[in-house]
């Protein structure tokens, strides 16, 4: 049987999560959380917009956070898929499989799993974001006139953002990531960008930030985190899974 166009996503999800979320599924979900994560992945069933609307999962260590994030990737990849290259519809085209490579090809362009992968999501930890913000300011001091804060691959129209571990990444002495950072926050808030995040942190911890008990720059980030407008909250009621 020929590969189809899931089979290609799949393989997009694959190269991205860890081996030990590879093969998560909803029997892996709290029971008080299935409902929720549900009504999320069906949310991405209505394109070609997915609604403006965020999700903070809270919740300790090994609850299955990370699990409830490759979940909503895997449904937005599956329903959404043959949208993201550029908003190109690419349900009609081929998927090819020779073994070495994996693509789908459609009216002579090759469209690969990289490719696709660049256009639709960003996928990391809140490390690995802000150091991808650093790499791309301190590279820009080079340059004559210096590009924005946050790189131009960041503010593609329909980029979802699936940032795991939010409050794990180190706070500089210069305040540097915490500019960052709050830029990062800010850009996506005011353009009602979707974000899907996990955090350790609870409620409490998140509004004792916010209300003024850390640096300013942190607390104008966490209150942008913190609109309900923007971004929902699910938490993780039960202990590690692991």
């Amino acid at each position: 049987m020929s590969p189809d166009i899931n089979d290609f996503f799949d393989r997009v999800y694959e190269r991205t999560v860890s081996k030990a979320h590879k093969d998560v599924n909803f029997e892996g979900v709290a029971p008080s959380a299935q409902q929720a994560v549900s009504e999320i992945c069906d949310s991405f069933m209505n394109p070609p917009y997915f609604p403006e609307r965020s999700l903070l999962i809270l919740g300790g260590v090994g609850c299955g956070k990370t699990s409830i994030m490759a979940i909503i990737l895997r449904r937005y990849l599956r329903s959404r898929g043959h949208y993201i290259a550029d908003r190109i519809d690419l349900s009609g085209g081929e998927v090819i499989d020779n073994g070495a490579q994996f693509r789908i090809q459609q009216n002579g362009v090759d469209y690969y799993g990289n490719t696709l992968r660049e256009a639709p999501f960003w996928w990391g930890t809140h490390a690995q974001l802000i150091k991808e913000l650093r790499d791309h300011y301190y590279n820009g001091q080079n340059l004559e006139i210096r590009p924005s804060i946050i790189p131009e691959s960041m503010k593609r129209p329909g980029l979802v953002f699936f940032i795991d571990d939010y409050g794990t990444a180190f706070m500089d002495q210069a305040g540097v990531n915490q500019m960052l950072e709050y830029e990062f926050f800010n850009m996506a808030w005011e353009h009602k960008l979707m974000v899907v995040m996990t955090s350790n942190l609870n409620e409490t911890e998140l509004d004792a930030t916010r209300k003024g008990k850390g640096e300013l720059t942190q607390m104008r980030t966490t209150d942008r985190i913190m609109d309900n407008k923007w971004m929902a909250r699910l938490t993780i009621g039960w202990g590690s899974r692991r």
